[in-house]
């Protein structure tokens, strides 16, 4: 992603119109998150202010397995409900009770395996068409959606969960750097 371009909505070689509309804004928003999660610490990244937050780690694995998902909804036409690929997709994809299990990775684990999961994402992105983006099919059991609206549900996901991040991050700053008196830290 060329950051001289980032705030431009506009054509890119190799996409469709459309689909350069939707990658425009993918990039910006991404940009906006890996900047965000940048000389964050594996502690910081952890951090649970109570028993039932999420940390920065499990929203910023949340955001990479919604995007594999979709891309198995959108490119493979798996469902959700039925295939077993999606089960490699937990605990960050639903973050349940197993999202306890996200920890102890670094902010370059999070940004390698955001970016790698784009990268696939834009490959896929360019073996498709504007029709492609109206195609219908079943969502969240038996919702009628458009790859258009799938694809802007993997943006929403990112703008909610990085606002989040960053109040966060406002909040641990305002913490003293003993991550033993970070309140739910040592709740689970």
């Amino acid at each position: 992603m060329k950051n001289e371009n980032i705030y431009l909505i506009d054509d890119i070689a190799g996409y469709t119109p459309l689909i350069s509309s939707l990658v425009s804004m993918m990039n910006y928003i991404r940009k906006g998150t890996i900047s965000s999660i940048s000389g964050l610490t594996t502690e910081q990244l952890d951090n649970l202010f109570d028993k039932k937050s999420n940390s920065i780690g499990m929203l910023l694995k949340h955001m990479a397995m919604v995007e594999k998902a979709y891309q198995l909804i959108t490119f493979s036409g798996l469902n959700e409900k039925e295939d077993e690929q999606f089960s490699a997709l937990h605990p960050g994809l639903d973050l349940d009770e197993r999202r306890f299990e996200i920890k102890n990775n670094p902010a370059q684990y999070y940004t390698d395996l955001l970016n790698e999961t784009r990268a696939h994402t834009l490959n896929e992105f360019k073996n498709r068409d504007d029709l492609w983006l109206k195609q219908t099919g079943l969502i969240w059991g038996s919702r009628k959606a458009n790859n258009w609206f799938k694809w802007f549900h993997v943006v929403e996901e990112e703008i909610y969960h990085s606002g989040q991040i960053n109040l966060m991050k406002k909040r641990l700053s305002s913490l003293t750097n003993n991550t033993s008196k970070i309140p739910g830290n040592n709740d689970k």
